[in-house]
């Protein structure tokens, strides 16, 4: 039975090894702009984000993020209650090379997917949302890059006062090629 599972786990490693996937990690500050006919009031609050990507080629990838944004209700004031508003994004993201020079890319990307939103008690799941970029990536080596990148971030929400939330993500991200 241990000789099975060394020989399983040694074989998905070669896989990856040999193969296009990639793992990708972001954290960064979000400027959120809350549309909400009581207030519009610009805000700064964070987001982090782990996903899993293929390389199709040396200009096309695409990836499955999850990305958690924290919006702090000071911003997004309601009824004078303080507290939090929290997003869970499930995306599928496109990103496309404009420029290589092998060691400095720069992409724009377009991520499609559904948010959760939890303010104070209420739910509300299964929004639609858009995430449009662009971004800087730098190779330190075969295995790793950095990346520096802008999104929009478009929810399109009729549950919550704020109906159609946006917010502009820059985020510091880390992809290892396996």
């Amino acid at each position: 039975m241990k000789n099975i599972i060394l020989i399983t786990i040694f074989s998905s490693a070669s896989f990856f090894a040999q193969s296009n996937f990639y793992l990708s990690s972001n954290m960064g500050l979000n400027l959120s702009y809350p549309k909400a006919p009581f207030n519009n009031v610009w805000g700064i609050s964070y987001n982090l984000g782990i996903g899993i990507g293929y390389n199709f080629s040396e200009d096309l990838s695409t990836e499955i993020i999850y990305q958690f944004s924290k919006h702090k209700l000071s911003t997004i004031s309601i009824d004078g209650k303080t507290g939090y508003q929290f997003i869970n994004s499930y995306l599928i993201r496109w990103n496309y090379i404009l420029l290589n020079n092998h060691s400095i890319k720069t992409f724009v990307s377009l991520g499609i997917g559904i948010s959760n939103m939890k303010l104070y008690e209420e739910k509300d799941n299964g929004i639609f949302s858009l995430f449009p970029g662009i971004g800087i990536e730098y190779k330190i080596n075969e295995h790793f890059e950095v990346k520096i990148f802008g999104e929009f971030a478009y929810i399109d929400d009729e549950f919550f006062p704020m109906e159609n939330l946006k917010y502009f993500p820059v985020q510091l991200g880390f992809k290892y090629n396996m």
